[in-house]
């Protein structure tokens, strides 16, 4: 066939795809092993692409172009075909950056970007990607922020990092695309107005970013499916219940609304629930997911008798959310994943009567006024890792660690009580610049290294009724290198018991601190409400307490 003859059906071709219609320019032909002859002009497509004017229409012959274009003009470039037609960008930065409003680029595979780069990067408006085939992008694969009227069809992703991401993108549409993504199928981050239709993902699927519920109810999704199950957004729904199985459910702006009796997973996300208020969730499986529930910016959730299994990043992610209840939930995975990810930002979250068995943190915190009551954690990393968090009550739990039970680093005015600290890989309790928190009734033993440990600038934490046996080899139950003061009793006549304790005077402490545990205990602390409190830390308890009370009666009233 000869090459003006196919190059006469792709020009009707890619006229039909513009969606804005460009002035008339001039056919420009590219053609990497025939310059100068007599089907081509150039035989890169940047230099022609420089040589071009606005409406021009870029053809490119069969070749493998080992380039990197910066298409800086409002032209369409069309390819020969994915099977014939390859930009290579040679890992070597973005292969295709778009700046100019108006481009359509059709019938290519692009391939190979640079770690940290796109394979197509859309800085422009008005912008059609159809027909292309993109590989070995390690980043994304086409990636566009803040732009409008972006159209990707016919696409075909497979890539190690992300499919496609719209970030802040206002107006397009993805559809007859199939991505298969190590990362991130689609992600749909901020952005509204969008139409997701035909799109066909293998072990990934969406990643739903957004807090209001604009960025739910402008968008649509329709016949998506992960692995053959649908994929459902579900919008602007009150006082219903949704049932079945799904590759993905997204759900925004909905009030008074039950989630049960779901299998769910394959993809990036099993279910994603944002702007939404007094939603329940229960007796649903999850598994095979990146994230397993992403809450975003709602109140009044809860997740109950239901498991999340094999996710490879986060059980549970929480942003921007106030008054989350997650009971009876088991959250395991031998993958590389956390339990719980709660930022800063996320208030009130209680987690009771949940089975973590995680590789990193069961439980990772960052907000205030959590409440981990009853819990088991059985972790690679710390089993609960808290930082900046005030007026969080931890008790009743079993923390085992190949790291630290509990890691406690700029935490003030917290409850530790009631937990059982068991064959912690480092310590049990690490307090690291800590201040006014309460440690009580606690139970610790065959840690690595020391049961607790008060480090760097902690002070004016109370530390007294607990059991410490066994810990750094039975040499080293506790330790203190603070600058300030710490109480290891409670000022009145009982402290601690340490099993290495020689049965008279007080206990000394390892550590520069010089502390000491005035009134050691002969024999262990039963697990119960202390019956004296010290008169200076009394305000503190009593406000802890209250809190914990609250929680447990708004709980039982759901």
């Amino acid at each position: 066939m000869r090459k003006g003859y196919l190059f006469a059906c792709l020009l009707a071709f890619a006229l039909s795809l513009i969606v804005l219609a460009p002035a008339e320019g001039a056919d420009i032909y590219v053609d990497d092993d025939d310059s100068g002859g007599q089907w081509s002009d150039y035989t890169d497509i940047q230099d022609a692409i420089d040589n071009a004017g606005s409406g021009d229409m870029i053809y490119v012959y069969n070749g493998t172009y080992y380039e990197n274009i910066d298409i800086l003009e409002n032209v369409t470039l069309v390819g020969n075909g994915t099977d014939d037609t390859v930009i290579d960008g040679g890992d070597n930065g973005d292969i295709v950056r778009i700046t100019e409003d108006g481009v359509t680029i059709s019938g290519f595979t692009i391939q190979n970007a640079f770690a940290g780069q796109e394979g197509i990067d859309i800085a422009a408006s008005n912008v059609v990607v159809d027909n292309c085939t993109l590989l070995d992008c390690a980043y994304r694969g086409i990636y566009s922020i803040s732009r409008s009227n972006l159209a990707v069809m016919n696409v075909n992703v497979t890539i190690g990092g992300a499919g496609i991401t719209f970030a802040y993108v206002n107006s397009g549409s993805i559809q007859w695309t199939e991505v298969n993504a190590d990362s991130t199928g689609i992600g749909i981050d901020t952005s509204r107005y969008l139409g997701l239709r035909n799109i066909t993902f293998w072990d990934c699927g969406f990643i739903w970013v957004g807090g209001s519920a604009i960025y739910y109810t402008t968008n649509t999704v329709d016949n998506c499916t992960i692995n053959g199950a649908p994929v459902l957004l579900y919008t602007s729904h009150d006082n219903e219940t949704i049932t079945g199985d799904y590759g993905q459910l997204i759900v925004g702006d909905c009030y008074d609304f039950t989630i049960e009796e779901m299998d769910i997973g394959g993809g990036n996300n099993g279910i994603t629930i944002g702007a939404s208020e007094r939603v329940v969730v229960r007796n649903v499986s999850i598994s095979e997911v990146g994230y397993g529930i992403s809450l975003r910016a709602g109140e009044d959730i809860t997740v109950r008798d239901s498991d999340i299994t094999e996710y490879s990043i986060r059980g549970i992610d929480f942003v921007s959310m106030d008054h989350v209840d997650i009971i009876q939930v088991d959250i395991h995975t031998t993958l590389n994943g956390y339990g719980l990810y709660i930022a800063s930002g996320n208030t009130w979250i209680n987690a009771t009567e949940c089975d973590f068995v995680t590789e990193r943190r069961g439980i990772n915190n960052r907000g205030d006024g959590a409440v981990f009551t009853n819990n088991t954690l059985d972790t690679g990393w710390d089993s609960i890792w808290m930082s900046s968090t005030d007026d969080c009550v931890i008790t009743g739990n079993v923390l085992e660690s190949d790291a630290n039970g509990l890691y406690f680093s700029a935490c003030d005015g917290n409850l530790i009580a009631n937990n059982t600290f068991k064959e912690c890989g480092q310590y049990g309790l690490y307090l690291q610049g800590a201040e006014n928190n309460t440690v009580i009734y606690n139970v610790i033993y065959n840690s690595t290294n020391e049961g607790i440990i008060v480090n760097s600038a902690s002070w004016n934490n109370y530390i007294h009724h607990n059991n410490l046996y066994d810990n750094g080899g039975g040499l080293s139950q506790g330790r203190d290198d603070s600058s300030g003061t710490n109480y290891w009793d409670d000022d009145i006549s009982e402290g601690n018991y340490w099993d290495d304790w020689g049965g008279t005077g007080t206990y000394a402490l390892n550590g520069g601190a010089g502390a000491e545990d005035n009134y050691p205990l002969d024999d262990p602390a039963k697990n119960s409400a202390p019956e004296k409190v010290p008169e200076l830390h009394l305000m503190v308890s009593l406000s802890l307490l209250s809190a914990f009370l609250l929680i447990v009666t708004r709980k039982r009233r759901q």
